[in-house]
């Protein structure tokens, strides 16, 4: 145990602060707010969407209420875990011109499906499959779940890359 003294022990020592802190910084990069090329208070871009059906659609259908744009997918985990919560604010909220807006990018039959199984309680919007309409939307990192809070004409409000909680759902709909 010899070798644990001196210089070595220090170089470990100084090995693992760092390994420790480069873990911390890359645990909190996953759950800081990003806005991508979308700065606060910038109109949100026109999106090419469609409704379950297939026809266009649009989120100035919602021009005048404060709007949660959630991006999602059926085969992502996190999207699917967070679904209650935005089911739950829409609830809550409506009555104070709040309205979440799911935009699905993923195979639309998949979407179809678990629209059928799942009844979502707020509208569910088709993209592309290819993250590109997120990306435009200032998903620069193309990760879901991705939301948007948008006022009442359109501005961004907020972005937030990763699974929204409760807390981060109230503090952005009370606002």
């Amino acid at each position: 145990m010899n070798f644990l003294r001196g210089p070595t022990a220090a170089i470990l020592l100084l090995a693992l602060i760092a390994a420790g802190v480069g873990l911390y910084v890359d645990r909190r990069a996953t759950q800081v707010d990003v806005s991508g090329d979308l700065a606060v208070g910038a109109p949100f871009p026109a999106l090419k969407l469609t409704d379950l059906d297939g026809r266009p659609a649009s989120l100035d259908h919602w021009k005048g209420k404060k709007r949660l744009v959630n991006f999602w997918a059926t085969w992502c985990g996190p999207c699917r875990e967070e679904m209650p919560a935005l089911a739950a604010a829409q609830a809550k909220y409506a009555a104070h011109g709040v309205q979440v807006i799911g935009v699905a990018q993923d195979d639309p039959d998949s979407v179809r499906k678990q629209a059928r199984e799942a009844a979502p309680a707020y509208p569910w919007l088709l993209a592309s499959a290819d993250q590109a309409t997120s990306a435009q939307a200032g998903n620069a990192r193309n990760l879901l779940p991705y939301s948007v809070l948008l006022d009442d004409q359109g501005r961004v409000l907020a972005s937030h890359l990763g699974k929204l909680d409760d807390a981060r759902l109230a503090q952005w709909l009370q606002r």
